[in-house]
């Protein structure tokens, strides 16, 4: 390690890609952001161009190069962490379909499918398989577009795509492998080490495993080296490390070094996720996982989530149009309307079930919901009623948790939703748990920043680079007097979602 060595974290979210550029001690010299565009072309269905990512990348790296002012050849190593956006690819590198990403719920049949099989692999993610998740999609792909699926030689996501964008070689993310598909590292309860082969062949998907790349690579792991062509349009120089990263989400865990029991760790953006790092196997049907050797070597991942929260709350803004439709300042005028109205938005209920539900009710035909609508209603009650939706979401989830006997004594937050300073109070308040931030508000940046760091040999394991790269930073206490408000809007919530599942099961799914 070189003291004034410096490292890329490149964070590819749902509608944009960020890069971030860090020295060892987690201090950020720069960020640059481009965005790429979703394209919904069915209910259910959601598409981005790969050629976009790529453009984004470039943008984004050059521009955060130039803005820190530090000298390139500082640069060690780069890593990129991505959603779980599935790709068909041709012998030569060029996708032959758009991306399914990870909230197209096109394959919510072939996911039932999928669950019917009740292969034993299925314990290891709560006994069903999600339609958000890579394998649904493939078998939709293989029964909907057969001629793309013979010619695919390859099979990948969008973080192995970049990845041999930048390197030239094909490898696979140990994280999403664990996380998303059923992929094992060790054998237990029958089940063999490697891809879910008896899952697979139960369905017609024994091809599948042929066209997915056979190297599996750790967070922190090196997966290759930044070719002379990709270095010439990075503006980087060639032969630094190009290290894996993981699951924008699983990255952002890392990017906040929570690994110690009792801390949950919440993501925030399009969607949110709660993850804890547990020591042993623990399992429920309401959680994702537990996923071996997905973030750290030898231990497990707890995962939960919700499908739609930064989200929904940005539709909502893009309905009301006005000054709340677009401009930089549109989230700020979205808070100082929402904080205007009383907790409990004055009697406002919303599902916060935009793109189905996660957890810990596992419902992709679960569709968003707004009721007790009055003249008296205004802009003010629908932001806020969707704020609190989405931190009742979050405390059925550390319900979840606490029934599971894994105990959340402070919740540690990053994300897109940490800017806005009146829903982290609400999540607060609606938990009764404190929410503390880190330094570096874009965790999952500095995460895959710090796999860079690991997969440039900086340091030697992830936690080396999380006691040297991450520092605590504000903490938002819970308000006592909103508890009773918040616990009857709770209820309500959670009874709304009873009324309704009914119903929500006899719309035409596609």
């Amino acid at each position: 390690m070189v003291n004034g060595d410096l490292v890329l974290g490149i964070d590819a979210g749902t509608g944009s890609l960020r890069a971030g550029l860090f020295n060892l001690q987690g201090q950020p010299l720069g960020f640059a952001e481009r965005s790429y565009v979703t394209h919904y072309p069915n209910p259910g269905w959601a598409e981005q161009h790969p050629a976009s990512w790529w453009d984004a990348l470039v943008g984004a790296v050059q521009e955060c190069l130039t803005l820190s002012g530090a000298e390139r050849n500082r640069v060690i190593g780069l890593a990129i962490d991505a959603p779980c956006n599935i790709l068909l690819i041709d012998q030569d590198g060029t996708p032959l379909t758009e991306s399914l990403i990870w909230m197209d719920l096109r394959g919510t049949e072939q996911a039932r499918r999928l669950t019917d099989t009740h292969d034993p692999v299925l314990r290891y993610c709560g006994e069903d398989v999600p339609a958000e998740w890579p394998l649904p999609k493939l078998l939709w792909l293989k029964e909907h577009e057969p001629a793309r699926w013979e010619r695919a030689a390859h099979i990948v996501e969008q973080m192995s795509w970049l990845t041999y964008r930048l390197t030239g070689t094909w490898t696979t993310p140990l994280n999403s492998a664990a996380a998303k598909w059923h992929y094992r590292s060790s054998a237990a309860d029958g089940i063999p080490t490697g891809w879910p082969v008896s899952l697979l062949n139960a369905v017609g998907l024994k091809d599948a495993v042929d066209k997915l790349p056979e190297t599996i690579v750790p967070m922190g792991g090196k997966a290759g080296e930044l070719t002379t062509h990709a270095a010439q349009e990075l503006g980087l120089r060639p032969g630094i490390a190009i290290s894996m990263s993981g699951i924008d989400a699983h990255a952002g865990m890392v990017g906040m070094n929570v690994t110690a029991p009792g801390t949950l760790a919440l993501i925030t953006g399009t969607s949110t996720c709660q993850l804890a790092q547990s020591r042993k196997a623990v399992f429920d049907p309401g959680l994702w996982g537990p996923f071996e050797d997905a973030v750290i070597q030898g231990e497990w991942t707890l995962e939960a989530g919700q499908s739609s929260t930064g989200g929904t709350v940005r539709w909502l803004l893009d309905m009301l149009g006005g000054t709340l439709q677009q401009g930089e300042d549109r989230y700020v005028a979205a808070d100082a309307a929402a904080a205007a109205v009383a907790p409990g938005a004055d009697g406002l209920t919303v599902l916060d079930y935009w793109q189905g539900s996660r957890t810990p009710i596992k419902d992709p035909q679960a569709r968003g919901t707004i009721w007790g609508l009055t003249s008296a209603h205004g802009v003010g009650h629908l932001l806020r009623a969707v704020y609190e939706a989405t931190a009742y979401g979050n405390r059925r989830i550390l319900d979840m948790l606490q029934g599971m006997n894994v105990p959340t004594n402070q919740i540690l937050a990053c994300g897109g939703g940490t800017r806005s300073k009146l829903w982290l109070q609400i999540l607060a308040d609606v938990a009764q748990l404190p929410i503390a931030l880190t330094e570096v508000p874009d965790a999952v940046a500095l995460g895959s920043a710090m796999c860079a760091a690991v997969g440039a040999s900086a340091f030697p394991d992830l936690a080396s680079a999380g006691t040297a790269m991450v520092h605590t930073g504000a903490v938002i206490e819970p308000d006592p007097t909103t508890q009773t408000v918040y616990d009857e809007g709770y209820e309500l919530y959670r009874e709304t979602y009873t009324q309704l599942a009914p119903l929500f099961q006899r719309v035409k799914a596609h």
